[in-house]
């Protein structure tokens, strides 16, 4: 009798690392997935938070700040400072309002890829939000920040998930009064 349970154990021998070896991997995908998962929507709060400043900026410095293109990139870049600044674009579109219905019908790209086209758009986009005794035209918009996730395994270069990458995008409307 004795003999036969030690033959049983014999056989047994090994099936305990060959079930870890069959476990490890789909546990280290959930892990893998999950932290994943956990950046990319920290990354989404980031662009909306950066989006949402950027038009408290517009809203609030109307005729007080000469150049509110770059006032509105530099509130953007200080507030996602996990981001990389190559990926962002900001784009601020301006608009009209009457009869109650938004056009919008300017768009001032003032940040694409990290370059900044603050220095052509400081002067007209000053001037189209008035200042603090005139009333502009345009007194509401839209201030729209975006984020490609490109290469987000870092260094492992995998550019078959590049093309699956999601681009986040976060657009705050403002009313400048």
């Amino acid at each position: 009798m004795q003999l036969k349970n030690f033959q049983s154990l014999r056989s047994q021998r090994g099936s305990e690392l060959l079930e870890f070896s069959l476990v490890l991997p789909i546990v280290l995908g959930f892990i893998f997935g999950i932290i994943l998962f956990a950046w990319i929507f920290n990354s989404y709060l980031t662009v909306a938070y950066s989006a949402s400043r950027g038009a408290r900026f517009i809203e609030m410095s109307r005729g007080f700040v000469p150049s509110p293109c770059t006032g509105v990139v530099t509130e953007i870049l200080t507030n996602s400072p996990t981001l990389n600044s190559a990926n962002l674009t900001v784009d601020i579109k301006l608009g009209t309002v009457s009869g109650g219905v938004i056009t919008l019908s300017k768009d001032y790209p003032v940040y694409t890829s990290g370059t900044n086209n603050c220095a052509t758009n400081n002067t007209t986009l000053a001037s189209a939000l008035g200042t603090t005794t005139t009333i502009s035209s345009y007194t509401t918009g839209t201030v729209t920040v975006n984020y490609a996730l490109n290469n987000i395994l870092g260094t492992l270069k995998l550019y078959s998930l590049s093309s699956i990458a999601p681009v986040l995008s976060s657009t705050t409307p403002f009313i400048v009064q």
